[in-house]
């Protein structure tokens, strides 16, 4: 199972971290740049795969081994934003909004995984919840 997990951090790596590598340089800007975007669009990707395998997993795995292999893949995802985060020279008062909202649409997205009704609902990532 250790090298099934390994493959998709890889995986999770290649379909986010390519388009998120200047995400850092682009946090000093007070508007939205296309970066934003493609940060937006990989997290939505990540997010996609990694419910994609929820799917195909929970219900061959005890949920003990569940929950560590999709928090193991969460984990990648966060440490991938995390570190464009904390490696940022600069971040603007509109920049840090957007990296709340980002974050905020990661932790609801990834929480979906851990909830059984959530996913017997259907896609449900990124959706805003009141």
């Amino acid at each position: 199972m250790g090298g099934m997990i390994e493959r998709q951090k890889i995986q999770i790596l290649e379909i986010v971290g390519s388009r998120i590598s200047d995400f850092r340089l682009s946090l000093r800007s007070n508007e939205d740049v296309l970066e934003w975007s493609e940060a937006q669009t990989a997290l939505t990707a990540g997010l996609y795969h990694i419910r994609h395998l929820s799917q195909a997993w929970r219900t061959i795995l005890s949920e003990d081994v569940y929950g560590r292999a999709m928090g193991n893949l969460v984990d990648t995802l966060f440490c991938l934003y995390l570190d464009q985060v904390m490696k940022a020279p600069e971040i603007s008062l509109t920049a840090c909004h957007f990296v709340s909202a980002t974050f905020r649409d990661a932790t609801r997205g990834s929480a979906e995984l851990f909830d059984p009704v959530s996913l017997e609902g259907g896609m449900n990532i990124g959706r805003e919840r009141c």
